[in-house]
This record gives C-alpha cells, sequence and structure tokens, in this order.
C-alpha cells in the first residue's frame, strides 16, 4: 500500500501498469494513523484474498528473506511434507508504508461476512500469530530521542505500566482466522490504540486470548550491513534496509542485490 503523495503520483501509475500491484488509500503519512493503516491492509485482505491462509506484513524499508519465509509457512501448513515440494503457498505478503481512515475498513459487522461463522468456531487456544516477540514490554512515557518520542504515550492513552507481550514490526504472520478475529474487534474498538504493532499484535490478541509465537531461530537485524547479514541466508530472516520508497538511495537497487544473493542459495535455505 502506498498514501496518496502527488510527488509519486507518476512512478504509483507506473508501478501499477507494469504490476497492477497497488492498493492505495487517500490520506497523508502521519505516525498516529499508522494502526489504520495496517488494519486498511487486513481488511483488503479479507475482502478481496480470501484465499490466503496467511497473511504477512511487513515495512517496505525491511527486506524479508522471502524464501525463509515461505519454508517456514511450509512447515506449518504440511508439518510432515518437505517444504520444497509445497514452496507454492496461498501465503499474501503485503509490504506497507500507507495510512488509513476509519471509513476504509468501514468498522462494520457486515464488512466481513463470515464474522457470525467465526464466533461459532473460534478458539483462541488453538491459534497463533508468529514474529519476533518482545515480552514484558514497558509504556515509554518520556523520551529525548527524536524517534523515541513517537513511541511515548500518556496514562490517558494506556494506564497501565507495561504492555502485553507483542511481536516487532519487523514482520508478523497472522493465520486467516488470526486476521478475522483482530479485524473483528477492531471494528467494535471506538479507541483503537495508535502504536500498531503493540495494539495489533499485542493489545487485542491478549484480549482475545490468541497466542503469540517467536520465530526464535531465525535473525533479524536492525542495524548494519545488509548484505553482509544475508550471506549468512540459512538464518537471516529480515533486516532494516534505512531507506524509504521515494528516498534519496534506490532501495529497489539494494533489494535486487540481496535478493541474488538469496536467489543462488535458494536450495541450501530449504535444506537445513
Amino acid at each position: 500500500m502506498i498514501d496518496l503523495d502527488e510527488r509519486y503520483v507518476q512512478n504509483i501509475q507506473l508501478e501499477n501498469q507494469l504490476f497492477n500491484d497497488i492498493v492505495q488509500v487517500q490520506l497523508p503519512q502521519q505516525y498516529t494513523l499508522v494502526t489504520y493503516r495496517v488494519m486498511a491492509i487486513l481488511d483488503w485482505s479479507a475482502r478481496f484474498c480470501r484465499q490466503a491462509k496467511h497473511i504477512f506484513k511487513t515495512d517496505d524499508d525491511v527486506f524479508i528473506n522471502s524464501p525463509l519465509l515461505i519454508r517456514y509457512v511450509s512447515r506449518l501448513l504440511y508439518p510432515q511434507q518437505s517444504p520444497i515440494a509445497q514452496s507454492t503457498l496461498s501465503t499474501s505478503t503485503n509490504t506497507t508504508n500507507s495510512t488509513s481512515t476509519t471509513s476504509t475498513t468501514s468498522r462494520s459487522i457486515n464488512s466481513v461476512s463470515h464474522s457470525d461463522a467465526l464466533l461459532k468456531t473460534f478458539r483462541p487456544d488453538l491459534i497463533s500469530i508468529y514474529g519476533y516477540k518482545i515480552s514484558q514490554p514497558r509504556v515509554i512515557r518520556d523520551a529525548d530521542d527524536v524517534v523515541q518520542q513517537r513511541y511515548v504515550v500518556t496514562e490517558d492513552e494506556y494506564r497501565c505500566s507495561q504492555y502485553p507481550d507483542y511481536l516487532s514490526g519487523f514482520g508478523y504472520l497472522l493465520p486467516k482466522v488470526a486476521r478475522d478475529a483482530v479485524l473483528y474487534a477492531f471494528y467494535f474498538d471506538k479507541h483503537p490504540f495508535r502504536i500498531s504493532d503493540v495494539y495489533i499484535t499485542g493489545i487485542l490478541p491478549d484480549y482475545l486470548r490468541i497466542n503469540r509465537e517467536s520465530m526464535s531461530e531465525y535473525n533479524i537485524r536492525y542495524l548494519g550491513s545488509c548484505e553482509t547479514f544475508f550471506n549468512n541466508y540459512k538464518h537471516s530472516f529480515a533486516c532494516a534496509v534505512g531507506s524509504h520508497f521515494g528516498s534519496a538511495n534506490d532501495v529497489f537497487i539494494q533489494y535486487n542485490k540481496y535478493w541474488k544473493t538469496l536467489k543462488a542459495n535458494i536450495e541450501t535455505i530449504y535444506s537445513f
């Protein structure tokens, strides 16, 4: 998903003509609206991608080892079979750099037609979402760092001193039943929490009693060279590139370089 921004209109139109892979929402880029943009992704996938068994959310400045992701999902779907044989999956990977509003997700019980069936069959003890679990996270009340200031939360916004365990925004994997349950709860929430990772993978799953499981056998990197990181392709899953679409650095040149490294070693990735 990409925000509406006149500077990028021509590039957006060109990419859409070439790949037909853009969903655009009409809101400015504001961090306070991140929860709505991610919910717009989940809402879109529920409406138009019902066949996908899992939804993977990440950001456009994070490069994901997609063969490793397929391998991971293969083991969830086909635990007794080879990941290579099952590498073609109904997995939807959404890269996001957008925002959405209440109107985008419509907050209506009717927007997900299967909601009644969901209530009748929902077994949270049998449902998990997957990512890099952050345990016993504290609520940030003040910060000097400019980046950290966006995570400052007042007691009026959230009274507790700790959040429920949640998953890192580097990337998390939701089975569609978990996606549907989170959406269903969101539709009725009059005051969604603005820190999306905490809200979508922590607060709502905690309320719904959905398990959060760590992909602890895989590695992620916040700082340093992604090229060096992906040379250890067996366990290197996600790396923060530090550049967004439209920035001065051509992020796609970097991504192409990382992808070639992974592609050259794809059989080894599936074999361990």
